[in-house]
C-alpha cells in the first residue's frame, strides 16, 4: 500500500518537472468550449438516428440516455478530481496512466485518438449521404471532400479562426431552426 503512494508521489514529481516551461496556450473561454459542443454535436449526431433506435428499441431509447448523462455526470466528475490530482496535461491518457496504470493509459490515448478521428469521419458520411438525397448528382464521396477540405483547412489555419467560424456557424444554424419553428406553429 505504501509502495503505491510513493510510486504516485515519484509520478507526480515527474510529470511537474517535465512540465516545467511546457504548456499549451489557453485561448478557449468556457462559452466558446459550450459553443464547439453544441456545433461537434448538432448537425446530425443524435437526430439523425433518433428515429431507428426509437423504432427498434420500441421507445425505450431515452433510457439509454439517460444512463448515458448519468454515466457522463461520473466521468465528469472524476476529471474534476484528476484535474486536482494531475494539474498538469489535462488528457485521458496522463489520468489513466497515472491513477490506473501506464498500459491503461496508452489504450486510453488511443481511443480518444481514435475517437477524434472516426466521430468527425461519421459525421461527414451521414452529412454526405442527407446532402446526396437532396442533390444526387453529386456523388457521396464528393459531398464528404465538400464538407471535409474546409474544415480541414480552418483546423490547419488555427483555433482561433475555428472558434469564431463555429460560433457563426452554431448561430446561423439556431436562426434557422427558430425560423422553421415559427413557419411551423404560424403556418
Amino acid at each position: 500500500m505504501g509502495v503505491g503512494i510513493i510510486e504516485t508521489q515519484k509520478s507526480v514529481e515527474n510529470i511537474q518537472i517535465l512540465s516545467d516551461g511546457q504548456s499549451l496556450k489557453r485561448s478557449l473561454k468556457m462559452r466558446d468550449l459550450v459553443i464547439f459542443g453544441l456545433g461537434f454535436m448538432a448537425p446530425v449526431a443524435a437526430m439523425s438516428m433518433f428515429g431507428i433506435i426509437t423504432l427498434v428499441s420500441q421507445g425505450h431509447s431515452v433510457l439509454s440516455y439517460v444512463l448515458g448523462f448519468v454515466a457522463m455526470l461520473f466521468t465528469a466528475y472524476s476529471f474534476g478530481k484528476m484535474v486536482e490530482a494531475y494539474p498538469v496535461a489535462g488528457s485521458t491518457y496522463t489520468y489513466a496512466h497515472q491513477a490506473l496504470h501506464p498500459k491503461i493509459g496508452f489504450i486510453a490515448g488511443w481511443g480518444m485518438l481514435l475517437d477524434y478521428l472516426l466521430i468527425p469521419m461519421l459525421t461527414f458520411l451521414i452529412s454526405a449521404s442527407f446532402a446526396n438525397a437532396l442533390v444526387p448528382s453529386i456523388p457521396v464521396w464528393g459531398w464528404v471532400l465538400i464538407f471535409a477540405i474546409p474544415i480541414t483547412i480552418v483546423n490547419i489555419i488555427g483555433i482561433d479562426i475555428a472558434t469564431k467560424l463555429n460560433s457563426v456557424l452554431v448561430l446561423f444554424g439556431d436562426c434557422l431552426r427558430f425560423q422553421r419553428k415559427s413557419l411551423y406553429y404560424n403556418g
